[in-house]
């Protein structure tokens, strides 16, 4: 699990998943902000349940 991002650093992550959503499209990635933060839950990038990208 990497460390916690945050700032710059925390943005080009969630840029980087979210084109990497695109190039998979809507039926196998949705882009939702559930989906999103599952995502990088997964990855390690975030932890924990709370997140501004899950309100």
């Amino acid at each position: 699990m990497r460390n916690k991002m945050s700032g710059a650093e925390l943005n080009e992550a969630i840029e980087a998943e979210l084109r990497q959503m695109v190039r998979e499209g809507y039926n196998v990635s949705p882009i939702t902000n559930k989906t999103l933060h599952s995502r990088l839950k997964e990855k390690g990038i975030v932890a924990g349940s709370i997140s501004t990208l899950t309100k």
